[in-house]
């Protein structure tokens, strides 16, 4: 234990001191000790203690208000001066069904968690417990992730053959951590594209080498995680660290690894230009999506030129693979269409002349989010300033797409300007090859 202290809300030490006055021994655990670590002020609060379920109801069934819609996980909620503080047993585990596998000691209640940022834990009157050193993890600028029991899976794997002990010769594959629990690796992954979090290098490739623990979680969850995800501020270095784990949610990205596009308007590699796209997109899920599976028909409908490989049909191909993936995580149906209507229409050009038309034939909203999508994607062929300039029109001229129908807009000069826009956008994209 340590000598650190912190001032917690009033409404936590009451329920701290009222399981002390039933003998019990209670631990902040979670989210909120290392936000307290970095001088936050959590609002919710998670407690473990060595009571059980029914002895945790019996205390403070008549005293506070308490939500019991997580006492299948084995927890109470207690709603105290508008927080929502949490109360468990220890718990080591949790079964197939999800429901809590309990112990009796804290040490098995830590070592449940992934990383060693999470497995620290706070007694009001002892300080901090925090025996795999995870406040060395936690700063202000970044969380560092490093997986519980990272050194004794290194020394096993580095073990000579001959002083392995059982029958089993080959090393260890996966950190037991790992293992345990696979939502680490989405929890890492997210935390990773929002910027909050760096992994150490051996935790980072363990989960590179290791994404077929996913297969373990339901599709359902899956596509939950990867949502905010691909949300997320870093999503485009995020997609392209996690490389495999992304192939093996959705196996038909995996020919875009590699695939050089022969052209001379793509500087980058298809999944290279797939993921820098998605990063330079407005944090729309629908646009993101729709980008991310833009080019998934290209390598099926390559054909090779003299000077070059034209890809005729690919958007319909992406359409026709989007719609087989996002089914099988139950996307509805609603959203994927929306997802393979931006898809097939990606190459459309919108000139001075089908302006209006292409407004009033598709709406304003869907136009605005082709515009969007095809700023994103434009900008994603490569460096040349070209590219840029193009991107930025296409982006104010959705801008300009905001809460007037064109009809009003008509006879105004803000139209003047926008056909004078396009006329330059139409000219950049002829030149550019777009």
């Amino acid at each position: 234990m340590s000598d650190v202290r912190f001032n917690l809300p009033s409404q936590v030490t009451e329920i701290l001191d009222l399981l002390k006055a039933h003998t019990y021994t209670p631990y902040l655990v979670g989210d909120c000790v290392k936000e307290l670590l970095l001088g936050g002020k959590p609002m919710d609060f998670d407690i473990v203690c060595d009571a059980t379920l029914d002895r945790i109801e019996a205390i403070f069934y008549e005293k506070y208000r308490t939500r019991e819609d997580s006492l299948y996980k084995g927890e109470l909620i207690i709603i105290s001066g508008g927080m929502g503080i949490s109360v468990a047993p220890f718990r080591a585990n949790f079964d197939g069904n999800g429901r809590p596998i309990y112990c009796d000691n804290l040490d098995d209640e830590l070592r449940r968690r992934t990383f060693t940022a999470e497995a620290i834990a706070y007694n009001h009157d002892t300080g901090l417990y925090d025996k795999c050193n995870g406040a060395k993890c936690i700063s202000p600028d970044k969380i560092i992730l490093k997986a519980l029991g990272e050194r004794s899976f290194i020394a096993a794997s580095e073990m000579p053959l001959k002083k392995r002990k059982g029958k089993k010769s080959a090393p260890p594959l996966v950190i037991p951590a790992l293992e345990r629990n696979p939502r680490g690796i989405l929890e890492a992954m997210l935390k990773f594209s929002k910027g909050e979090a760096e992994i150490t290098p051996v935790t980072l490739k363990n989960i590179q080498d290791n994404p077929q623990l996913l297969k373990r979680i339901h599709p359902a969850e899956l596509m939950e995680w990867f949502e905010k995800i691909i949300m997320g501020k870093n999503v485009t270095e995020a997609l392209l660290c996690f490389k495999s784990i992304v192939f093996c949610l959705f196996p038909v990205l995996r020919q875009e690894d590699g695939f050089e596009q022969n052209s001379s308007y793509q500087e980058f590699t298809l999944y290279e230009h797939t993921a820098k796209a998605v990063g330079f997109a407005v944090p729309d899920l629908k646009i993101r999506m729709a980008l991310l599976f833009h080019g998934a028909g290209k390598a099926d409908c390559a054909a090779d030129r003299t000077y070059f490989t034209s890809y005729n049909g690919h958007g319909e191909r992406a359409v026709m693979l989007t719609k087989s993936v996002l089914a099988e995580y139950s996307t509805p149906k609603v959203v994927i269409e929306n997802i393979c209507a931006l898809i097939r229409r990606h190459d459309d050009k919108i000139t001075p002349e089908n302006y209006s038309d292409y407004v009033n034939a598709y709406g304003e909203d869907f136009t605005r989010d082709l515009l969007l999508f095809q700023s994103a994607n434009v900008r994603a062929k490569g460096y040349d300033p070209v590219n840029e300039r193009v991107s930025q029109s296409l982006r104010q001229l959705a801008d300009g797409l905001s809460g007037t129908s064109v009809k009003t807009r008509r006879n105004t000069s803000p139209l003047t300007v926008t056909v004078d826009g396009l006329k330059n956008i139409v000219k950049m994209l002829d030149k550019n090859g777009i």
